[in-house]
């Protein structure tokens, strides 16, 4: 019994050069500051709330919350926009300058944050 095998393009390695892997790691971390630029270095797990007001960070606005009989816009870090605010219909605003995170404090007192549990303490009405 005799086997063909065939090598098909799919199958080969592509070849690349070392000036064309530096080029592909310098647009790698062009394209990571930018967003870093844009959103702040944010994490998407920690409620900023303990670290105070962030010198720049990524600000999203729940919409949900605002119109379930709240009376104020209230702004949530990026962690809390998408952990506590999952399911809700969130806005982002970009970046805002020397913003504390709203989530679980009085202007939310109806959605406790997930992630920093010790402030849904303090913050209850």
């Amino acid at each position: 019994m005799s086997t063909n095998q065939t090598t098909t393009n799919d199958d080969e390695e592509k070849i690349v050069t070392c000036s064309e892997l530096l080029e592909q790691i310098d647009d790698e971390e062009a394209e990571l500051d930018r967003e870093r630029a844009l959103y702040g270095n944010c994490d998407t797990d920690t409620c900023t709330y303990a670290q105070g007001y962030v010198h720049r960070q990524a600000l999203f606005v729940c919409m949900t919350c605002y119109n379930n009989n709240n009376e104020q816009l209230a702004g949530v870090c990026a962690a809390c926009a998408f952990h506590c605010h999952s399911n809700h219909e969130v806005n982002e605003l970009y970046t805002r300058r020397f913003f504390r995170c709203d989530c679980g404090n009085s202007k939310l007192s109806h959605q406790p944050c997930k992630l920093y549990s010790v402030r849904n303490l303090y913050c209850k009405k």
